[in-house]
């Protein structure tokens, strides 16, 4: 049986990609299809290893660093697609990762062959900090340092905002951790939508558990972040 929860209180003003495990409309409890329901757009998940877990967590969908080839891939459909350009943006993942010594993607919105390095990813880094690219060559960390094992449930995003200054800011629970300056242009076309994996690399996948995904084309303000954070930590026990 699948639970719906509600997401009434989540921000839904430039919504473009909500994907949701625990309800029904983004997943049904079964199969191969997690469906974005506010463009309806059809993700397909990949890989053997992935596997679904509606008991032992809340419905979330598990993510292992043996099976490098689990994603999940976003139709073409979906509004994402269109360039950014130097416009603001937000990403939000709810995600219980166990923490390695090794890269671990959550959401990478890059070409399917590794260029368009501009486009925005939020991964973990190999020192253990969420990381976010703020250029073809450079990046800004989380100032939080995390302890290997699974992180417990959290809510993690990255926002920048549009115009001259196009600050960027890591959010955890929905409090700022951390603040870089992202002056790129993300000119190129989206090709590739990748949830728990890179887009273009196999060698590089989430290792835990992935249960909500968001894409703004907007930078949601702190106390947006802190209302989404509200509206879902129940489902996932903090």
């Amino acid at each position: 049986m699948t639970i719906t929860y509600n997401t009434a209180s989540i921000v839904t003003t430039d919504l473009q990609l909500h994907l949701d495990a625990a309800n029904a409309k983004s997943y049904s409890g079964s199969g191969t299809s997690w469906t974005d329901f506010s463009a309806n757009s059809v993700g397909t998940l990949t890989g053997t290893g992935n596997s679904y877990e509606a008991v032992t967590q809340p419905p979330s969908f598990l993510y292992q660093t043996g099976d490098r080839s689990q994603k999940l891939s976003i139709s073409s459909s979906n509004p994402i697609y269109s360039a950014i350009g130097t416009g603001a943006f937000t990403y939000e993942v709810w995600a219980n990762v166990n923490i390695i010594t090794n890269y671990q993607y959550l959401v990478d919105l890059r070409t399917n062959d590794g260029t368009g390095q501009t486009a925005p990813l939020i991964f973990f880094s190999d020192t253990r900090r969420l990381r976010a690219w703020s250029s073809s060559t450079s990046y800004f960390d989380s100032s939080t340092i995390f302890s290997t094992g699974y992180t417990g449930w959290k809510q993690f995003a990255i926002s920048r905002t549009s115009g001259g200054f196009n600050q960027t800011r890591i959010y955890i629970d929905g409090e700022l951790n951390s603040t870089g300056t992202n002056n790129g242009n993300h000119a190129q076309n989206i090709t590739t939508v990748s949830v728990g994996s890179s887009s273009f690399s196999t060698s590089v996948t989430a290792n835990g558990y992935i249960g909500a995904v968001r894409f703004y084309r907007r930078a949601l303000s702190a106390s947006e972040l802190q209302q989404n954070y509200n509206a879902q930590r129940g489902r996932y026990g903090v």
